[in-house]
C-alpha cells in the first residue's frame, strides 16, 4: 500500500478561504438580486413618483390595475406605447377604462429613438392638463416611462435633471442606459449640452426641434471628411 500523501497545512488553509470567500460571494450575489427584485422591477414596476400627483408602472392586468386605481384614486391613465397596432393587452385597457369612466390618453414613444419633439410637446400639454393623481406607463415601465417622469419631475415636481434621473430614469425603476434604450438619457444628454440657460419647456419648443432633425439627418461627405481632420 502506497504511503499517503499529506496536503500541506497551506493549500488547506487556502482551500478553506477560497470556498469561503465562494460562499460569501453567493450570498451577497443573492442578497443583491432580492433587494433589487424588492422593487417591483421583475414585476408590475409599481412606483410612486410623487404622491396624489404621479404614479408609475408596467402593462398591468385588469386585476392589477384596478387595485391601482382605487388605492391611488387615478384619474387618468397615460400610455406611452404604439397603438397601430396595438397590443390586445392595451386595446383591452381602453376599453376597460371607459366602460368605468377613467380617462385614458396615449402618446406613443419609441424606447430606441430620440422621441419626436411633437411628441414631447404634447407629453408635456397632456401633463399640463391632467387631470390627477395620473398613472403613466409603456409595456415595461422603465425606460418610455422613466423618460416622461424624469420630465414631469422637472417640469412640476421641482428636480433638477441630476436628481429626477437618479430617481426614476436607472436600473432601479428598470432602465439600463448602456441598452438599447439610450435614447432616452441621449435627449436629456443633449438638453444638458445644448440649454444655456433655458429651461426644458421652454427648449422643448425653441431649440430641440432643429437638434431632432441635425441628429436623425446622415452626416454629408464633408462634414464626414471636417470630422476625419479633426
Amino acid at each position: 500500500m502506497p504511503p499517503r500523501v499529506r496536503t500541506p497545512w497551506s493549500s488547506r488553509r487556502f482551500g478553506r478561504r477560497t470556498a469561503t470567500a465562494g460562499a460569501l460571494f453567493v450570498v451577497v450575489l443573492v442578497g443583491a438580486f432580492c433587494a433589487y427584485a424588492a422593487t417591483g422591477v421583475l414585476g408590475n414596476n409599481t412606483h410612486t413618483v410623487m404622491a396624489g400627483k404621479l404614479y408609475r408602472s408596467a402593462q398591468l392586468s385588469q386585476p392589477d390595475l384596478d387595485a391601482l386605481l382605487a388605492q391611488d384614486r387615478i384619474a387618468c391613465v397615460l400610455s406611452l406605447r404604439k397603438d397601430d397596432p396595438p397590443a390586445p393587452e392595451f386595446a383591452a385597457e381602453k376599453d376597460h377604462l371607459r366602460t368605468i369612466g377613467i380617462a385614458h390618453a396615449n402618446i406613443p414613444f419609441s424606447p430606441c429613438k430620440l422621441p419626436p419633439p411633437d411628441s414631447v410637446v404634447a407629453l408635456i400639454e397632456r401633463f399640463d392638463r391632467g387631470p390627477y393623481p395620473m398613472l403613466i406607463h409603456c409595456e415595461d415601465g422603465a425606460d418610455r416611462t422613466g423618460f416622461a417622469a424624469v420630465i414631469w419631475l422637472m417640469l412640476y415636481g421641482d428636480k433638477s435633471l441630476a436628481e429626477a434621473r437618479a430617481s426614476d430614469l436607472s436600473i432601479w425603476t428598470g432602465h439600463f442606459s448602456f441598452g438599447q434604450a439610450h435614447a432616452m438619457n441621449d435627449f436629456f444628454d443633449l438638453y444638458e449640452r445644448t440649454a444655456h440657460g433655458q429651461g426644458l419647456r421652454e427648449w422643448v419648443t425653441a431649440s430641440y426641434p432643429a437638434l431632432y432633425d441635425s441628429a436623425r439627418r446622415p452626416a454629408t461627405r464633408a462634414e464626414v471628411l471636417a470630422h476625419d481632420h479633426n
